[in-house]
């Protein structure tokens, strides 16, 4: 997720009000958007892991984003 991040720090994110995005049946059905950025984060940094205490703090903070390690059976 720490790439995602840093995709977004060096190029600012459109709103999705302001997407024009419509799934289509497609690998050229994406097209760029003309509208510019909003929204870039100022910093982000890794919860620990398993802690609930961590978690928490970082809820009063700021904005959470959480990711899914889909890739494994137990899942």
């Amino acid at each position: 997720m720490d790439y995602a991040f840093e995709y977004a720090e060096k190029n600012k994110m459109v709103l999705e009000s302001d997407y024009e995005y419509k799934a289509r049946k497609s690998l050229f059905g994406c097209k760029a958007s003309s509208y510019t950025g909003v929204f870039s984060p100022v910093s982000y940094s890794d919860v620990t892991p398993d802690s609930t205490l961590a978690l928490a703090t970082a809820v009063t903070y700021k904005v959470v984003s959480v990711a899914v390690e889909a890739d494994k059976s137990v899942f």
